[in-house]
């Protein structure tokens, strides 16, 4: 439907020693609108309904970013990030009709940018402990309001398993907390608990089961409306 585009992207690198190094990135992105996004029609909980758009065009990303990343000793690392982006047709949705009901739009312009740090630390045995905090500012460039459906504090922490030998399992659980997320009238906080497990087949193939929102929460403002389960299959080519 779309045809095909070029994103370039440049790279640098510098090694400070070692174990740090900076980094810095400049390039584009190019994202067309998913199946569901275009024509999906898909009730949340019996609350709304979220409907595709068949107009929508694709996001198209322009930006930057510089990071400085840490190892110390072999098993924790560390890297900070800030990031600069300006995007157009930037996929997002709106309130439609007087009720609570959705539909996705492309919004003109939007420019965000925030920081992004990150720890990691191997237990042994396989396990992984991950921290991760977010800021972020995302501003629509038409109306120089905040965008809509972002928090502007995002925190992580996960635990990953996975198997040490063959490498074909991997379990995956982590708490994720927003705060100050702007839902486009007002501003919510909440949390919820997910956990994935994968099964690999080679370098190709891999299955896939989960649930997001273990605890079964419901928060309006931030589109928790109960337990959701996952299950798929990946094939790489």
């Amino acid at each position: 439907s779309f045809g095909s585009h070029t994103s370039p992207n440049l790279g640098l690198t510098y090694f400070i020693s070692d174990n740090s190094r900076f980094k810095a990135n400049y390039g584009s992105a190019y994202r067309a609108p998913s199946v569901d996004e275009l024509y999906g029609e898909f009730s949340h909980g019996g609350m709304f309904t979220l409907y595709g758009n068949p107009d929508l065009k694709p996001e198209k990303t322009k930006g930057y970013e510089i990071s400085y990343e840490h190892e110390f000793a072999d098993t924790t690392s560390a890297k900070l990030t800030y990031f600069n982006q300006k995007k157009e047709d930037a996929i997002n949705t709106e309130y439609i009709g007087s009720g609570w009901d959705q539909r996705f739009i492309n919004v003109d312009e939007v420019s965000s940018e925030g920081v992004e740090f990150e720890v990691k630390h191997e237990l042994g045995n396989g396990f992984t402990l991950f921290g991760n905090y977010d800021w972020l500012d995302a501003t629509d460039d038409t109306t120089g309001e905040r965008l809509s459906y972002t928090a502007r504090n995002t925190y992580a922490v996960r635990l990953q398993w996975t198997e040490p030998v063959d490498k074909e399992w991997s379990v995956t659980a982590w708490n994720k907390w927003y705060s100050d997320y702007f839902d486009g009238s007002d501003t919510y906080s909440g949390n919820t608990f997910n956990f994935v497990v994968n099964k690999r087949f080679g370098d190709k193939y891999r299955v896939f089961a989960g649930i997001d929102n273990l605890f079964n929460k419901e928060i309006d403002g931030l589109n928790y409306y109960g337990r959701l389960w996952r299950v798929g299959a990946e094939m790489t080519f």
